[in-house]
């Protein structure tokens, strides 16, 4: 027997998931199951999908001159140098508002699903 609500509707999905966003976002960011400042389970993550001045504040406050791209990626309890796009580097540092500049005909996070 199929659940009642099954398949979910494209409403129901997205208050779904902005209802979890909600919630994460109310919590201390202490209290956020994330590693790291990288897209991907990140704080950037977090950053791009919610905008919450306490993901930007982790992300900024992890950024470390001394490592080779600025942040190191934290998977399984360990940090390694990573310069990709999902669990690397490159989003943690980029400028959210202005990546990338000039006209383009969708946002950069459209290949995310986030735009």
């Amino acid at each position: 027997m199929k659940p009642r609500f099954w398949p979910p509707s494209p409403t129901t999905l997205a208050d779904a998931a902005s209802a979890a966003l909600t919630s994460l976002t109310a919590r201390p960011g202490s209290q956020w199951d994330i590693e790291g400042p990288a897209l991907c389970h990140g704080y950037a993550g977090v950053l791009q999908s919610t905008g919450a001045v306490q993901a930007a504040e982790a992300v900024t406050s992890l950024f470390d001159p001394q490592h080779r791209f600025g942040f190191r990626h934290v998977a399984d309890q360990a940090a390694k140098d990573e310069p990709g796009f999902l669990v690397g580097a490159a989003l943690a540092l980029a400028d959210h508002g202005q990546l990338p500049a000039g006209e383009v005909p969708a946002r950069w996070d459209a290949l995310l699903l986030l735009s």
